[in-house]
């Protein structure tokens, strides 16, 4: 099955981005690590450029955690899936004995897009 357009790209990687961005709608959403160059590629479509990596880093000292992070800030941004379900979901994947770290990351990145919203409130 060919896709056609996509509603949201998540691009932790310059190669996803460059890969992907081709079939995002005109009237998309751009979630990229702050490491992610977009160019001139954006068309009108939202972008949140975070700098997940670094948070993986400086707060769990493993850029494996950026997934994680990273599903805790689509889960807050995008509204369609209840963060509970998520949550629910992700503890059901994750190495025994680890759902701590886990769940923080998970957590990190809801606080971040709600960090993110509160700034631009303003």
């Amino acid at each position: 099955m060919q896709i056609e357009s996509i509603d949201l790209l998540m691009a932790l990687t310059q190669e996803a981005f460059d890969k992907n961005i081709k079939d995002l709608k005109p009237t998309g959403i751009v979630v990229i690590d702050d490491h992610v160059k977009t160019g001139n590629k954006l068309e009108g479509q939202t972008l949140y450029s975070i700098h997940f990596i670094e948070i993986a880093e400086k707060k769990y000292e493993k850029t494996s955690m950026i997934n994680i992070v990273a599903l805790g800030f689509l889960a807050e941004i995008c509204g369609i899936i209840e963060i509970k379900s998520v949550r629910q979901a992700m503890l059901a994947r994750v190495p025994r004995m680890s759902e701590e770290v886990y769940t923080s990351a998970f957590e990190t990145g809801l606080n971040t897009a709600n960090e993110l919203f509160k700034k631009t409130e303003i």
